[in-house]
């Protein structure tokens, strides 16, 4: 015998709000309500009586059965690509500037590079050490 009942979690003013919602949603009432609840659920029952706007793409299945095969959430996938296009970039932006003030100042790149380096004397030591070790662990494949 289970002495809860499921009656009792339900949040009464909640399910009143998702009725009204509904029920203003399937009657197209136009105007609003004070309560902002009610709105709430009636702009999500709008938006879920409409079709997407957008079809699927063709591999949604594969690739929804494939990240669920892999246990990857679709959302670390895609953050994980964005992050490895981003580094592409900014090497690539890296490699770029190199190129650049090579050929801007040919063998001479070494001696526009000293005020630079001049600068790094005022800098005190342990802030280069921390700022060197976070970039080293960014550069360093996380494991999750």
């Amino acid at each position: 015998m289970n002495p809860q009942h499921p009656e009792d979690d339900i949040d009464r003013a909640e399910w009143q709000a998702q009725e009204l919602g509904l029920a203003h949603s399937r009657q197209a009432v136009d105007g609003r309500t004070d309560d902002p609840l009610v709105e709430r659920y009636r702009y999500i029952a709008d938006r879920l009586a409409r079709p997407a706007p957008m079809g699927l793409p063709q591999s949604f299945v594969s690739d929804t059965s494939h990240l669920i095969a892999t246990g990857q959430p679709a959302l670390e996938t895609a953050t994980r690509r964005y992050e490895q296009r981003m580094r592409l970039g900014f090497l690539a932006m890296l490699g770029t500037t190199a190129a650049g003030c090579c050929i801007a100042f040919g063998t001479r790149w070494i001696e526009a590079a000293l005020p630079l380096l001049a600068l790094a004397g005022h800098v005190p030591g342990w802030l280069v050490l921390v700022v060197a070790c976070i970039g080293v662990s960014a550069l360093l494949p996380h494991k999750t």
